[in-house]
């Protein structure tokens, strides 16, 4: 038994020594080299594709906001569809077999395509290279200071005097005692206000007639007065205007002030009733432009 055991050792000794030794595959150098050439070529092309596709999203995007066609921002979006097969191609022209590439090439390309081209996209869209938003005119306030010293303002269809909310509502053509009338809007814009315009009319009996000479009439216009809302006004102004604090509100608050030659008096009137439409009209530096047309009524 124990020469057969000594026989047996030795047969798998020989065997083991018959199995070759585990040997690292060898390493080519050269197919290394041109599967780096070809990752090196994807990149390329699809950056550089990507590039030219945000361009010319750019491009029709200027070109359909020109023309006030309403789709500016969904035709732009169509382009690097466009460009994809000009993706292809060129990586065909480079020599590039597109079916021998793996789906997570496809996908890594891919996603390096659009994420380049939205890049350029949003960067050429926005300021300093462009703007696509207009001018932001906010909802008007109307405040009327009376002689008794309360101050009656309407703003989104709510009444509050002296800032609070009452419980009757008082239309402001039925407000006596009027000594100033003010009408406040925030102008904004994301880049700069370049040109802006304030057209005033009043009404006589029905006929709206330019008011050509605005201080001779006792109105003027400006963005330096002061308004400080207390209570429930500035709660409900700081949540329904954009510009929200009246830090903000410094040189962007446009003011309409209608001063009345005695109290309950003004050359404009007609009867015991001021009406007025003011039409503002605002260009910011790339021309986008906005309008917003507000009348108001003062009881005299």
């Amino acid at each position: 038994m124990a020469r057969r055991r000594i026989i047996h050792e030795e047969e798998v000794e020989e065997e083991k020594e018959k199995k070759p030794a585990f040997k690292p595959t060898e390493f080519d150098e050269k197919e290394f080299l041109q599967t780096e050439m070809r990752s090196a070529k994807m990149i390329y092309i699809s950056l550089g594709v990507a590039v030219v596709a945000g361009i010319v999203s750019f491009i029709l995007m200027r070109i359909l906001y020109s023309m006030d066609t309403g789709l500016h921002f969904t035709v732009p979006i169509i382009s690097p569809i466009g460009f994809a097969l000009l993706v292809i191609y060129l990586f065909k022209r480079f020599g590039i077999e597109i079916r021998e590439l793996e789906w997570k090439k496809w996908l890594e390309n891919g996603f390096m395509y659009v994420l380049a081209w939205f890049v350029v996209w949003m960067l050429s869209m926005n300021p300093p290279i462009s703007d696509f938003s207009d001018p932001q005119i906010e909802e008007p306030l109307l405040e009327l200071k009376t002689i008794g010293g309360e101050n009656y303002t309407y703003f989104m269809g709510t009444l509050y005097i002296d800032d609070v909310t009452p419980d009757t509502y008082k239309p402001s053509g039925d407000i006596p005692g009027v000594t100033q009338a003010y009408v406040y809007v925030p102008i904004s814009d994301n880049q700069k206000i370049d040109k802006w315009e304030i057209e005033l009319s009043h009404n006589v009996d029905g006929d709206w007639r330019a008011i050509d000479d605005p201080e001779d009439n006792g109105i003027y216009i400006g963005k330096n007065f002061t308004f400080e809302p207390k209570d429930d006004l500035k709660d409900q102004v700081k949540s329904l205007w954009i510009q929200r604090e009246p830090d903000v509100w410094d040189g962007n608050l446009w003011t309409i002030l209608l001063e009345m030659s005695e109290v309950g008096t003004s050359p404009l009137a007609v009867g015991d009733t001021l009406e007025v439409k003011a039409i503002y009209k605002v260009w910011d530096a790339k021309n986008n432009y906005s309008e917003l047309e507000y009348i108001f009524k003062v009881g005299l």
